[in-house]
């Protein structure tokens, strides 16, 4: 049907402005772990390890139009710091019945401080800047098993619980400036699921002296997740998606070195959203609107780009090892 785009220019041209950011990372990054042996089978262990993900610097367009018109409050938006996680995490592993069954439970927190998200300046012009929006945390649980019915055959299963929130947001000080964090303490992190479980098994039997049949049937499923920080979850700019289940099979022969094998993924070709981004946040960032005139009122909706997980894949692989 035929679609109107309407684009309003939130430009200003102004005379040439230097600026001059820096953003610099010198950091020793920890990790200890402890380790007890319950028994020649089953151990457990603690661990405590700190990792760093490196700031940047905003588009210096926008910085030299906001420096024109409140430098100190352009200042505060500069340069994006570093987002900083201590991540601690117990659990036990080992083997039973006879070695046959492996399983692994582990348990973990990880502090996020200094997250990094969109920010959102709405005068003198709208612009979207990242920021260090403020803290959080993830937490939550694994469990891996394996168990083997025979040399030839293994069962496995596993899954995972997870729960990643925003505990505290950062005061910006924006001067003359008008923006906004459009978040709210407690909203669950992006892109995080609440739980995910996998099962299935592989197999190996000989054909001959030489060659080899080998196969293995897996199941993956992930919960849906949000896609933004902006609103509660299912809200326009907040998409829900995901809730996705796959079957996948193998099946190959190997002999020596050489092996051939044809893979299945997604075999019953399931669709789902797996990203969704709002297109008026991306036009934000320079400077533009962008809206859709609905067809049904009149009025604006959003323009969203999104993404789907990948359909029915076959994939035929011939290898040797030399």
């Amino acid at each position: 049907f035929p679609v109107t785009i309407m684009v309003q220019s939130a430009l200003v041209m102004r005379a040439p402005n230097t600026i001059t950011a820096n953003v610099k990372i010198n950091e020793i990054l920890p990790k200890f772990l402890l380790e007890y042996e319950l028994s020649d089978d089953v151990l457990t262990y603690v661990t405590y390890s700190e990792g760093v993900r490196n700031g940047n610097v905003n588009a210096a367009g926008i910085l030299a139009d906001l420096r024109a018109i409140d430098a100190t409050a352009a200042k505060e938006l500069e340069e994006v710091g570093p987002e900083r996680v201590e991540t601690f995490e117990a659990g036990i592993k080992g083997r039973l019945f006879d070695r046959k069954l492996y399983f692994q439970l582990a348990g973990f927190y990880t502090k996020i401080l200094g997250m990094q998200s969109f920010f959102l300046l709405t005068s003198p012009r709208t612009a979207g800047l990242t920021e260090n929006i403020g803290d959080g945390h993830t937490t939550g649980f694994e469990l891996d098993l394996k168990y083997d019915i025979s040399d030839n055959v293994r069962l496995f299963a596993g899954g995972n619980y997870t729960e990643s929130k925003l505990d505290k947001l950062r005061v910006i000080n924006l001067g003359s400036l008008t923006g906004a964090i459009l978040t709210s303490k407690g909203q669950p992190t992006p892109f995080v699921p609440s739980y995910s479980i996998s099962f299935g098994g592989d197999f190996n039997y000989p054909l001959s002296d030489k060659w080899e049949l080998f196969g293995n049937a897996n199941f993956n499923y992930t919960d849906d997740y949000p896609t933004m920080f902006f609103g509660p979850p299912g809200s326009p700019l907040n998409h829900v998606v995901g809730g996705l289940g796959t079957a996948n099979l193998g099946l190959g022969v190997r002999k020596d070195g050489f092996s051939l094998d044809l893979k299945v993924m997604n075999v019953t070709n399931e669709a789902k959203l797996i990203q969704s981004l709002p297109t008026t946040f991306q036009t934000f960032a320079l400077g533009y609107r962008v809206a859709l005139p609905s067809q049904f009122n009149g009025s604006g909706y959003f323009m969203d780009d999104y993404r789907v997980n990948r359909p029915r894949t076959f994939v035929l692989t011939a290898g040797y090892k030399f």
